[in-house]
């Protein structure tokens, strides 16, 4: 088992964001195009979403953004604004392609509360860095304990419903997306290599 990062190590750490394409979808047009060129490539998709933070309890905020990456371009729905078309439902309600991130659960439920659609072939990274030995929680002490960065977080509780998206918020998202992929991959290969191995 490892010992848990502590976040003076996390800082000291560099820093690490997407910088790939970032394809910013805003209509169901550009919805129905980005799913084409989506299921032209890698069936492994690295998934997030985002809402509006909520600062009082009782307040509900709608699914403003989903996010998936195959890696080397992230695409950004803000679904506030173009809903889910339906090639994009078939997407998330297939089986056969990973949607990998963190707390993914949360993400399916919330997409179902907000739209009625069941995600279907969702990966929970946690489920895989448990079974390496892993004890961090969350995407910032994963991504430093597995990766070797740090990440920023500056953008966590920015208005994602905002008229237009910062380029900070659009990396931010994008990044998040990415590195569940990049965290799977690599968690992936060190289980089957059987490189558990105290530190």
């Amino acid at each position: 088992m490892y010992e848990r990062i502590r976040p003076d190590e996390i800082n000291a750490l560099p820093l690490i964001a997407f910088e790939g394409e970032i394809a910013l979808i805003e209509t169901k047009e550009d919805g129905d195009n980005a799913v084409k060129e989506i299921l032209k490539g890698d069936s492994i998709l690295g998934f997030d979403t985002e809402s509006k933070p909520v600062f009082k309890k009782g307040i509900i905020q709608r699914l403003a953004l989903i996010q998936l990456s195959n890696g080397n371009k992230t695409w950004l729905f803000r679904v506030l604004k173009c809903g889910i078309p339906d090639t994009l439902a078939q997407l998330l309600s297939d089986e056969s392609i990973l949607k990998i991130g963190l707390a993914i659960t949360d993400d399916g439920k919330k997409i179902h509360h907000d739209f009625g659609i069941t995600t279907k072939g969702l990966l929970d990274i946690s489920t895989l860095s448990n079974e390496c030995g892993y004890i961090e929680n969350g995407l910032r002490n994963l991504t430093a304990r597995v990766l070797g960065y740090r990440i920023s977080k500056a953008q966590q509780t920015s208005n994602w419903e905002a008229e237009e998206l910062s380029e900070a918020q659009q990396i931010y998202a994008a990044t998040d997306a990415w590195l569940g992929r990049e965290l799977y991959q690599t968690l992936l290969n060190e289980k089957l290599a059987g490189d558990y191995s105290e530190v």
